[in-house]
């Protein structure tokens, strides 16, 4: 193995990372590369088949287990006595689905699902996410990344494959996603005979660093035709409103078709300094609760495995 890695190499992969948006944002107007390894990681063809296999079925499980709100209720019931935001989390959960029938959202499915292969247990779930199926970009980009050293420094990069290369397998987590997420909005607008160009909504953490991500499958969106547009609960408090047959409607913005959470899951998210402190937790949260009371409401969930394996036999 080499002594270490030259600066010339470092230098590349570096700036063709920021290039391909693998980055997370520092301190508003900065932003570092993400971590990542020079060289992916091997595994057989046989593991991706069983990936192949698995995720799907992870997906219907997850589903299925969605759908049963007095079974999810029951499981967690014991835990909000143990935390107070979790117990506020049950609280609006049950506030929905309290009145079977009367919840209009139309869940569309996205799940990312993180696996480690062991050398002796073979495939181990590290997370099965089905809040938000971040990353996906990242997993798509850093292919790209692989391919591009592969060809740059393809003799510098030998010295540190453990094995015999393999062929790099693409990823194209954001193009899937895009494509679940496209779909669905184009299906709510034909059933509405809403406008032509449908619209999309990413609820987003206030100054967060992982913007380049969710970016990345903005991008994709609009290629695909969507508007997008990005708000913190803050941003959408006092911006929303309902439509006709209960649509959700953006101040200046028009009608939203799809409504993707990545915010909404810690504390902090509903917290706002500039409105009544002891009353803008609630305020945020009743935005939270008119996003889902509307029709659609937000995917949460995601039918396709994002799981990072880039080498089928080695590499």
């Amino acid at each position: 193995m080499p002594d270490g890695i030259s600066n010339a190499l470092i230098d590349d992969a570096v700036s063709k990372a920021v290039q391909l948006g693998l980055c997370f944002l520092k301190d508003r107007l900065q932003t570092r590369h993400v971590p990542f390894a020079f060289t992916p990681a091997p595994i057989a063809r046989s593991i991706v088949d069983q990936l192949e296999t698995v995720a799907p079925l992870l997906g219907r499980l997850t589903q299925a287990l969605a759908s049963r709100d007095e079974l999810l209720q029951a499981v967690h019931a014991p835990l909000a006595a143990g935390d107070s935001f979790f117990a506020e989390m049950l609280s609006m959960h049950h506030e929905l689905h309290r009145d079977p029938g009367r919840l209009l959202r139309v869940p569309l499915l996205l799940q990312r699902s993180d696996f480690m292969l062991d050398q002796q247990l073979g495939l181990r779930l590290v997370e099965c996410n089905s809040i938000a199926a971040g990353m996906a970009p990242f997993g798509e980009q850093i292919h790209k990344l692989h391919a591009y050293l592969g060809k740059r420094w393809p003799a510098e990069l030998a010295q540190f494959h453990t094995q015999e290369p393999g062929e790099l397998l693409p990823n194209p987590a954001t193009a899937n996603m895009a494509r679940a997420i496209n779909d669905a909005a184009l299906q709510i607008a034909g059933d509405s005979d809403a406008e032509d160009v449908p619209g999309f909504l990413m609820v987003v953490q206030e100054n967060e660093d992982n913007v380049f991500d969710q970016q990345l499958l903005e991008q994709a969106l609009e290629q695909l035709g969507l508007r997008t547009y990005r708000r913190t609960f803050r941003q959408l408090h006092g911006q929303l409103s309902s439509g006709p047959d209960n649509s959700l409607q953006l101040e200046d913005c028009g009608r939203i078709h799809v409504v993707y959470l990545r915010a909404g899951y810690q504390y902090q998210d509903y917290l706002a300094t500039d409105l009544d402190t002891r009353r803008c937790c609630d305020a945020l949260r009743e935005t939270r609760l008119f996003v889902r009371r509307r029709h659609p409401a937000p995917p949460g969930l995601m039918c396709n495995c994002d799981y990072m394996a880039e080498s089928p036999g080695g590499s």
